[in-house]
């Protein structure tokens, strides 16, 4: 059965968009998705699984966005996190992709 996330992870999820914002990306739309949003998560060490968009992505290649990325996110928790620019979310979001299995199941906190 699924239900609101805990609250404490929420939390965990509105510090890492605080702590990108003050990294100097203007988080357009991040989605959470998997058991930790669900609220289904059946042990502490289920991971977070995020998609952050942000325009500032587009000036980085994809290893780059993911160590800034994770240099935001508190060590503490394991994650999965994407980092996609607006035109490359908006086009994934449109095809058989995990941005569009996120979209469907998760939710979106910000954007």
């Amino acid at each position: 059965m699924s239900g609101p996330p805990h609250p404490a992870d929420a939390a965990v999820v509105r510090a890492f968009i605080i702590a990108l914002r003050a990294s100097g990306y203007a988080v357009a739309t991040l989605v959470w998705y998997g058991s930790r949003a669900h609220g289904t998560a059946t042990h502490r060490g289920s991971d977070f699984d995020l998609i952050a968009v942000a325009p500032e992505f587009g000036a980085q290649g994809w290893v780059e966005r993911l160590v800034a990325a994770y240099a935001c996110w508190p060590v503490a928790y394991a994650a999965d996190i994407l980092c996609y620019t607006p035109d490359e979310f908006a086009r994934l979001a449109g095809r058989a992709s995990i941005v569009r299995e996120a979209i469907q199941t998760g939710q979106r906190i910000v954007g």
